[in-house]
């Protein structure tokens, strides 16, 4: 793919109307009612409920955005995005495989509520709490990118060629652009 593709992801958090061509949202923003304002916002919006949502938020989420949880979708110009929520993360995680098994998606963008065990997942008193499962399917999927929600530390990391951003916070935000087949990523937090 030549050209640029730019997409913003926020965590818990809604965007803003901005020259982007979509939007990923991490979990629901703190007033799950504020979801609706998702379609205002005049470009392709993806979602993935967070560990804390209920099914209400969830159902929020699909009802104003593209979900993504548990679900392979189709964005254009060769890119899929697929999505790991918060609540079921094992289930999700089964039926992306045979999802990505039947389609073979060349460029893939992998957005997660939860990190792969060993990458930003180190707590405050420092318990690796990424799970495994996400790891693995990482590795049998091989998506260029991965999008995480509740990660710690926020930042960018290139590792085996997959571009982790993690958000990590509602007060950060990440640009990522496709540029001539090249993805990069940069966070930016208001405050920590």
């Amino acid at each position: 793919m030549s050209g640029v593709l730019r997409l913003v992801a926020h965590r818990r958090r809604l965007p803003i109307a901005s020259s982007v061509d979509a939007a990923i949202v991490v979990g629901s923003p703190r007033e799950a009612r504020e979801v609706e304002r998702l379609t205002s916002l005049g470009n392709r919006v993806y979602s993935v409920p967070g560990r804390r949502d209920d099914h209400y938020v969830a159902r929020l989420l699909s009802a104003y955005s593209t979900s993504v949880e548990g679900h392979l979708v189709y964005h254009g110009s060769g890119l899929y995005v697929a999505g790991i929520g918060g609540r079921e993360p094992l289930a999700n995680i089964k039926s992306l495989s045979a999802e990505i098994e039947e389609q073979k998606p060349s460029m893939l963008l992998l957005v997660s509520e939860y990190p792969p065990h060993g990458l930003f997942d180190r707590s405050r008193i420092g318990v690796s709490r990424g799970l495994f499962e996400v790891s693995d399917a990482v590795a049998a999927w091989r998506p260029r990118v991965v999008v995480l929600g509740d990660c710690y530390g926020p930042g960018v990391a290139r590792v085996n060629d997959v571009l982790y951003v993690c958000l990590g916070s509602p007060e950060c935000r990440a640009y990522i652009n496709l540029v001539d087949g090249e993805f990069r990523a940069e966070v930016l937090c208001d405050k920590l």
